[in-house]
């Protein structure tokens, strides 16, 4: 089976949290998720990714680059964060655990998934989200491949509606564009634009006012 058809698996919970990832520790991190076996028993926190199998998935890396790209967003992982709100509590904690191997001149990487992220990844019955590999491989911008899973956790009903400052916050840059119409030409419409080019959405979005000011964005979509 081809990687591209190798299914990622997250807790909404996940979807909707707060982190921030360059391009490929994202692809990194799905490819990854992608390879836990979701109705084991069994908790497999360790993987191996391999040079193919990103390729195969992401081949805009080049083979000339693959492995350093490999290696470059294994270590940057170490310093991953994930912030988690629910109702009841706040969660941080880190993506992978302290131990990684980067087999030189083989192209693999492997390491473990924190156990504190295992929950949102394995085993989940209820309130997750799905898609292929091959609905993202194309995409290049961190903020279309998040804002492609917000869609896919509403796709029954083709609309999502989201806080400004929440939708900020998922994507790590709370601090940044406090300027609505910065921020809707830097990070929205060029994520949207993307995914109306790239991805099997049709879409568009608005800004919700209340008073004067714009306070949430809400998107409509459809299958192409």
């Amino acid at each position: 089976m081809s990687n591209r058809n190798a299914l990622v698996r997250k807790s909404n919970w996940l979807i909707t949290a707060s982190y921030k990832l360059t391009l490929n520790e994202q692809r990194l991190v799905l490819v990854a998720i992608a390879k836990i076996p979701f109705d084991s028993k069994e908790i497999k926190r360790r993987v191996v990714i391999t040079a193919k199998e990103m390729l195969d998935c992401f081949p805009d890396i080049g083979e000339k680059h693959v492995y350093e790209e490999m290696e470059k967003a294994s270590e940057n992982l170490f310093q991953r964060w994930i912030r988690i709100e629910d109702p009841n509590q706040i969660e941080k904690f880190r993506w992978i655990s302290a131990k990684l191997i980067y087999k030189k001149g083989e192209g693999r990487v492997g390491f473990s998934f924190s156990p504190e992220i295992l929950p949102y990844l394995h085993q989940l019955k209820e309130q997750f989200t799905k898609y292929r590999l091959g609905d993202i491989s194309s995409l290049k911008s961190v903020y279309s491949i998040r804002l492609f899973e917000m869609l896919m956790q509403f796709q029954k009903t083709g609309i999502a509606l989201v806080g400004l400052e929440e939708f900020k916050e998922r994507l790590g840059i709370a601090d940044k564009y406090s300027d609505y119409r910065i921020l809707r030409r830097k990070v929205v419409e060029p994520a949207v634009n993307e995914l109306n080019h790239k991805s099997h959405f049709n879409l568009t979005f608005k800004g919700v006012r209340e008073g004067r000011a714009i306070k949430k964005l809400e998107f409509f979509f459809s299958e192409k």
